[in-house]
């Protein structure tokens, strides 16, 4: 001891352990333990209620990382907080599909390898990668959650950065057709970085980088699978946006960097909305939009080799570019018609395209006029009691609700182009390559998803994002909402559940042939489901068009969950939609076996209209004192791969309670 606070320990291990002789530990040949100012500001000591402005701080030199008597690393100096020791190694993944070979899959703590101190709220990661049938990879992550400044002004700062890279040697296997495609250059990878900036409540800066290296059109959705089908696009955004009451803000900014998806580069674009503003201070409600921008869109390039990777461009992005500018305007005046809740309504808009799909000026101006109305009627029954369904009184509850809306547009939507988009990368891909196979490059009307978007109202709104999709229509909106609730809980805290729910749904368009395909019924929605008991409920949707080829999508199943330990799901879902004929059996399985011991997922999922098998995966994860241990398999049919994996997680250290893939499993 080398003073109060200054210690210094030779042939030592420290270990987050709670054993007597810990399963895993860090033995180093020397130990230093001193006090250090802590970066950012102070905190409150619990015990003392003093400021706190140091933290107790471990550096080690000749370090062995040890699990049971297995060195397992090595790193000449570690250094980090005693409270967390930044153990070196967040993770360890072996296996094995017929994509990537054998996998080696690695992650370290950079700041206990540097010993960097970070911030609190930081968090800097390396990721070192070897596939056998690929290559080698490297990667970074690095995420913040902190308190700053920027301008002379305080902010809260949160976001991320996560650089990888492979040097591949392999080929792309993107499922049935798609096989064995060639990347276009040895080295691959992408840059994804996003940060949010609150200067203020209400008023915060977006910053986004998304870049593929190389133009790589297929590295996202071969290395990036989940990102990529559910995720964010990529783009490169700078977006600043004030909101205030009922008044928002915003100036938008983004530039392409990857000739293979469809965006607009906006230079800039401002968008200003006013939302149920009193006129004058009558009852008549004022709501606008209003944007104008220099706008550049740019069209997807197709793949090398069209051949084998079939691919149109989608028609409704062109290159055009050019000023575009559009306000649209609203007057409401609702009002109490008895028991009816009535709110009819005019909109109007004008809109501008330097450049429309022909390389001509286009001025759009739009109008509509129509009605909203709802009423809801209720039926109470305190004395419907059964305790096997789990009913303590029960309360039926139902909203009847419509809109006539009567649309006319100056312009056809088919002369101009789609700057704002309405669908992400992995759709816009899907229906590229959809196009030529299906329908031979030419895409019926019934199938454009624009066409769809103007049946199903989504540009009508005055604050539509995508103000482009409206055209000629008249379309009545019917829908009702009922409501079966109960009571559960103690009987002085009993709180009110819905029990079953079931919402109907249908659009009628008068003038069917030019708004429906000849059928003056369409979009028929219906969504319910039972809550048999807090723990099982039956579930059921589906949409429905009656016009010849018109879609039909739909879904049953049954959710039971014994609380936190576990769940089942058993589902069919039938999609039929022209050349589409779709019928899946679905189930996944997860259950903890023992709250400190076992977790088990399995899913499995069959077509019935083509007699396949489309796939499985099964997991059992381990958890122990000081890891978790994963194990999985799983099968993939369109791809037809195979895979094996074995991960080993430490438990230890900030990031052990926290663990994304423990959560997961228990449905945290």
């Amino acid at each position: 001891q080398y003073s109060e606070t200054n210690f210094h320990a030779k042939n030592a291990f420290f270990t987050t352990s709670e054993f007597g002789f810990p399963k895993y530990r860090v033995e180093a040949s020397d130990v230093f333990v001193r006090q250090v100012p802590k970066l950012g500001p102070p905190t409150v000591n619990p015990n003392t209620g003093q400021l706190d402005n140091t933290l107790t701080w471990v550096s080690s030199q000749n370090n062995r990382v040890v699990v049971g008597d297995v060195p397992i690393f090595y790193a000449p100096s570690l250094s980090g907080p005693a409270e967390d020791p930044h153990i070196p190694i967040r993770s360890v993944k072996f296996g094995y599909s017929g994509m990537f070979g054998g996998e080696l899959e690695t992650e370290f703590d950079l700041d206990g390898i540097f010993g960097l101190q970070l911030p609190q709220g930081v968090d800097w990661t390396a990721e070192l990668d070897y596939f056998t049938k690929r290559g080698p990879a490297i990667g970074t992550k690095f995420e913040y959650d902190v308190q700053g400044g920027a301008f002379g002004l305080p902010m809260h700062h949160k976001g991320f950065l996560t650089p990888y890279a492979i040097y591949d040697e392999g080929r792309d296997n993107l499922g049935w057709g798609r096989r064995s495609l060639a990347p276009a250059d040895h080295v691959r990878g992408r840059i994804l970085g996003r940060n949010r900036s609150e200067i203020f409540p209400g008023t915060y800066i977006l910053g986004e980088v998304g870049h593929v290296l190389n133009n790589d059109r297929n590295f996202n959705e071969q290395y990036f699978e989940t990102d990529w089908d559910t995720g964010k696009d990529l783009e490169n955004l700078l977006y600043l946006h004030h909101q205030r009451d009922n008044f928002t803000a915003s100036i938008t900014a983004t530039a392409r960097s990857n000739d293979f998806v469809n965006q607009t580069d906006w230079l800039p674009k401002l968008d200003v909305t006013l939302l149920g503003e009193p006129v004058f201070g009558s009852p008549v409600l004022w709501s606008q939009h209003s944007s104008v921008g220099y706008g550049h869109l740019h069209q997807a390039d197709g793949p090398p080799n069209p051949f084998v990777d079939p691919f149109s461009p989608l028609p409704y992005f062109q290159d055009s570019q050019g000023l575009v500018a559009m306000t649209r305007h609203e007057l409401s005046l609702p009002f109490q018609l008895g028991a009816v809740n009535v709110a009819p309504y005019v909109l109007g808009e004008a809109a501008h395209w330097q450049e429309d799909l022909m390389g001509d000026e286009l001025t759009r101006f739009f109008g509509a006029a129509g009605v909203r109305a709802s009423i809801q009627f209720s039926k109470y029954m305190p004395h419907v009691r059964n305790s096997i369904l789990g009913l303590n009184g029960l309360a039926h509850k139902v909203v009847f609700d419509m809109d006539y809306f009567y649309g006319s547009s100056t312009e056809n939507l088919n002369r101009i182009p789609q700057y704002n988009e309405f669908d992400d990368n992995a759709q816009e891909r899907f229906r590229s390559r959809f196009l030529p196979i299906e329908f031979g490059g030419t895409l019926p009307a019934i199938y454009d998803p624009r066409m769809y978007a103007v049946r199903a109202g989504a540009g009508r709104s005055v604050s539509s994002p995508y103000h482009e999709l409206v055209d000629d229509q008249q379309v009545l909106w019917l829908g009702m909402r009922h409501r079966w609730q109960t009571k559960v809980g103690p009987p002085q805290q009993q709180r009110v559940i819905d029990w079953m729910e079931l919402d109907l749904g249908t659009a009628i368009f008068p003038n069917a042939d030019r708004d429906n395909f000849g059928e003056e019924l369409g979009l028929v929605t219906g969504r319910y489901a039972w809550h048999v008991s807090p723990r099982t409920s039956l579930l059921a949707n589906g949409i429905f068009d009656v016009f010849d080829d018109g879609q039909t999508v739909w879904n049953v199943g049954v959710l039971s969950q014994r609380s936190a330990r576990g769940s089942v799901y058993l589902g069919y879902r039938e999609v039929q939609a022209g050349p589409i004929d779709s019928q899946l059996i679905t189930g996944s399985f997860s259950y903890v076996m023992s709250p400190n011991l076992y977790v088990a997922t399995f899913g499995s999922s069959f077509d019935i209209a083509e007699g396949m098998d489309r796939g499985q995966s099964l997991t059992l994860t381990r958890i122990g004192e000081s890891f978790l241990f994963h194990f999985g398999l799983g099968y993939d049919r369109s791809r037809d791969n195979v895979g094996v994996g074995i991960s080993i997680e430490p438990k230890f250290g900030s990031y052990g309670s926290g663990s994304t893939q423990l959560n997961s499993l228990l449905g945290l």
